[in-house]
């Protein structure tokens, strides 16, 4: 398969630079707004780690073992680090002592913020608009790393 051509679930045959060998296509899934494809090696199978590609074939994640959970779980860690960076900038700490899965609190000055999740909160920091548009442009900054 030539790489100027969009991937498919059928896909195989996949040239990946910086990776020997060619793939094929063992799973697909939209995340993150992104189509994204898990490539077995055609020579090693299942001994050998997985690919993430994108749907022009660009590679996304290599040293692959769990599926789409490996590029889910390295999103969610920059989402995490980032928000709250983001959060201390604006003034408020993480506390991850009374933070667990269904819930993400920040202590400010004058209340505590309680999210859902990190994308919450990282919503909610797009939106809010500071009293000091100093902290504004470093939220901002830090928002679109």
């Amino acid at each position: 398969m030539e790489n100027h051509s969009k991937l498919t679930e059928d896909s195989d045959k996949i040239i990946v630079n910086g990776h020997t060998g060619t793939w094929y296509v063992i799973d697909a899934a939209i995340i993150d707004n992104k189509r994204l494809f898990l490539l077995e090696s055609m020579q090693y199978g299942d001994e050998a780690a997985c690919l993430i590609v994108d749907e022009n074939g660009a590679l996304v994640l290599d040293d692959v073992y769990n599926g789409f959970d490996d590029y889910i779980e390295q999103v969610f860690d920059h989402l995490k680090d980032i928000v709250i960076s983001a959060m201390r900038e604006a003034g408020y700490c993480y506390n991850e002592l009374e933070s667990h899965d269904g819930y993400q609190i920040f202590n400010g000055a004058c209340r505590p913020l309680t999210f859902e999740s990190f994308s919450e909160a990282a919503d909610w920091l797009n939106g809010v608009v500071f009293d000091d548009p100093n902290v504004s442009d470093r939220v901002e900054q830090i928002m679109h790393q």
